[in-house]
């Protein structure tokens, strides 16, 4: 009875991973619809089936077999790989999705698409612009967040400028042969009006960028300030000005760390930092003001991860942005 008891909590545990591979099955069911007379009532399988996989998908982060994974590979040149992979992986299932529709975008390019053709293109852009929206923040890596700081705002400005391009160009694709049979002599425009809405989305995502960036390099300068300054008071003096001074420093900086990079939805984008590591980071700087001035280098590894943020920042200052 007692093997039975814990077989049945771990199958309570884990019985949504069975949902997973379910799931899948149905979407590509509604899938296999796609070329035939019931392509609409295929879709209710199909988004069905994706909605079941993902929730059943969520469950594989809490399996022990991670847990046993870390420790064997837990060394810095295995984590660094494991992040490579994370970003490997990211990169290719759009690219799955850009290879399942080659053929429709081809003729679409060339002028000689079917309606067909702009239906499936749009849908492997709408799905494209779905999993960079949403999953961007999901597969960067986790593993020395500081070093990895300035490639982590670089990838999030790009990827939103994808994400959002994907979009716009689903858009574009669904509604474009639909507005050429009604209003065909408005098509130049409304072609001119999409392209003008891409350049204006590239330019605020990487105006978001610069001016969190000129935040944060502030916030950081103004930290670093003020932990000098408490690291050379004298402690035998009371020390509560500095102290509330660096504690204020980082509130701001705090703020600036949480905020995301790309976008200012809470489910969209990349934050400048992950939680964690934001976490870890005050920890220390609260350890760090609380030993000074008595120990003047409780705060050297914090003055590291500070400079190593404001490296990152450097080349994007812009404080018109």
């Amino acid at each position: 009875m007692r093997i039975w008891n814990r077989l049945a909590r771990k199958a309570g545990e884990y019985w949504r991973l069975t949902l997973f591979p379910v799931g899948t099955v149905i979407n590509a069911w509604g899938n296999s619809y796609y070329d035939t007379p019931y392509r609409y009532l295929g879709l209710l399988p199909f988004f069905a089936g994706g909605a079941i996989a993902l929730y059943g998908a969520k469950v594989l982060n809490d399996l022990p077999l991670w847990d046993v994974l870390a420790v064997r590979l837990g060394t810095p040149r295995w984590r660094h790989l494991r992040g490579n992979l994370r970003l490997l992986l990211g990169a290719a299932v759009p690219l799955a999705f850009l290879h399942h529709a080659r053929f429709s975008i081809g003729r679409v390019v060339h002028g000689v698409a079917q309606p067909s053709d702009f239906e499936l293109a749009a849908g492997a852009l709408f799905w494209i612009w779905i999993m960079l929206s949403v999953g961007g923040s999901n597969v960067e890596p986790k593993d020395s967040p500081f070093e990895r700081l300035p490639g982590r705002i670089t990838r999030a400005a790009r990827v939103r400028v994808l994400a959002n391009w994907a979009g716009v160009a689903a858009a574009a694709l669904y509604f474009y042969p639909r507005l050429l049979s009604a209003y065909p002599a408005q098509t130049v425009s409304l072609g001119a009006t999409f392209a003008v809405a891409l350049v204006v989305v590239m330019h605020k995502v990487y105006a978001r960028v610069r001016k969190l960036c000129t935040q944060v390099h502030a916030a950081s300068q103004s930290l670093r300030r003020d932990l000098d300054e408490l690291a050379a008071a004298d402690p035998a003096a009371p020390a509560t000005g500095p102290q509330s001074a660096a504690r204020r420093s980082w509130d701001t900086l705090s703020r600036s760390l949480h905020t995301r990079l790309d976008s200012g939805y809470p489910r969209f984008g990349v934050a400048f930092l992950r939680e964690m590591v934001v976490a870890d980071l005050e920890a220390r700087v609260l350890a760090a003001i609380d030993a000074m001035p008595g120990e003047p280098d409780a705060a050297k590894q914090v003055h590291e991860d500070l400079a190593a943020i404001i490296r990152a920042c450097d080349e994007r200052i812009d404080v018109v942005a």
